[in-house]
């Protein structure tokens, strides 16, 4: 058997499985990816959306057990500034060996205004702006995998005020607005402010409203979640105020510990979205699938664009030979009612010059007879 002679082994000839002899090396694989992970470090994109004065910054201080110093205050100039928009902060952070790039997106001033369709406006439109980057980086023809962080936001937190027995007219809109562009995870805010029948009530009719609408949102239940999904929407409380270890929040008539499940579902929320979700369904999965339906949809809105230009170049063009052809057809009838117009003057012209030229003849006629009647000699009058 010369050296460069394929035989297909049992296996690739439909066999079983084969038992190896020794140790071959290629077990290390999952350790390799592993290693290669942790060295590259990882990456999540997390869009806070919700009312001024909701608690927005509290909650991501309470999720990473942190404090972030960027996003401190902004609820409280708000109310002083009629805009709206997103503030966006970068942060490195890191727990034992896993470092994390974390991407907060903040909305500030969101449902201030008289006018609240701006407001939806922002956040669609920065949702398609980060989709769109990444889809220009994809095509382009020098990519920097290495260099280039992925824009695109892999969860939203929805943050719903409890004012309601359901949704409010501009939470139902931006969620039917956001949610096929976003992993959207709704959460009921400050859900220390109702009673416990009121937010069973709440929950039940909230998530009625959603999926009578076809609104869909992140569907948390995996084999290490087991039933949690079925507390959605999250009822939560957060705190900046630490303990004994916990963060609480303290009243006159008593402490709220909000990792305590019989007082929030919180430590429910964080151990869904950060300790089985984060990487694994939300990045790869979820929003690769939100991606590649986005990109499909984007690029039949091309095709689609694209087929209506060139419809109506064709249109177009058929329109201007049209019009070019009658233009044609006039310019050949006037050409042809010039030329019998200086047809007829010219033919008028010979007959004046023939009637002129016999008139001629007979004055110079006439001369010639009297030159000879008279007898005069040397005289030409002409």
């Amino acid at each position: 058997m010369r050296g460069g002679d394929y035989v297909p082994c049992p296996a690739a000839l439909g066999g079983g499985t084969l038992e190896l002899r020794g140790h071959v090396g290629f077990d290390g694989l999952p350790d390799q990816l592993v290693n290669k992970s942790v060295q590259q470090g990882f990456q999540f994109n997390l869009l806070i959306v919700g009312e001024t004065g909701c608690g927005k910054t509290t909650l991501i201080n309470s999720l990473f057990k942190t404090e972030f110093e960027e996003l401190e205050g902004l609820e409280e100039r708000t109310h002083f500034t009629p805009e709206t928009w997103i503030q966006s902060a970068t942060y490195d952070i890191q727990e034992k060996e896993v470092c994390l790039r974390l991407r907060i997106d903040q909305t500030v001033g969101f449902g201030d205004a008289i006018d609240r369709s701006s407001s939806m406006q922002l956040v669609t439109d920065y949702l398609n702006k980060k989709f769109e980057e990444y889809l220009q980086e994809e095509i382009s023809i020098t990519r920097r995998r290495r260099a280039f962080s992925d824009p695109r936001c892999h969860a939203c937190i929805y943050m719903i005020t409890p004012c309601h027995n359901s949704l409010k007219s501009l939470d139902f809109a931006m969620l039917k607005a956001i949610h096929k562009s976003v992993n959207v995870i709704p959460v009921i805010a400050k859900s220390d402010n109702i009673d416990r029948s009121t937010l069973k009530k709440l929950k039940i009719n909230i998530m009625k409203e959603l999926q009578d609408a076809g609104i869909s949102t992140y569907n948390f239940f995996t084999e290490d979640c087991g039933e949690l999904q079925a507390v959605a929407p999250f009822s939560i409380v957060a705190s900046n105020e630490v303990i004994d270890g916990r963060r609480v929040r303290i009243y006159p008539w008593g402490t709220v510990d909000i990792e305590n499940e019989d007082h929030s579902d919180f430590a429910t929320l964080r151990e869904c979205l950060l300790r089985y979700s984060i990487y694994v369904r939300l990045y790869f999965f979820v929003t690769e699938d939100t991606y590649k339906a986005k990109k499909t949809q984007q690029q039949s809105e091309q095709k689609r664009r694209e087929a209506e230009l060139r419809n109506e170049f064709s249109r177009n063009v058929c329109t201007k030979q049209a019009e070019l052809e009658t233009r044609k057809a006039e310019m050949a009838a006037l050409h042809e009612r010039q030329m019998q117009i200086l047809t007829r003057e010219y033919q008028e012209l010979l007959s004046k010059q023939d009637n002129l030229e016999a008139q001629l003849e007979e004055v110079r006629g006439f001369l010639a007879q009297s030159q000879q009647s008279k007898g005069k000699r040397g005289i030409n009058w002409l």
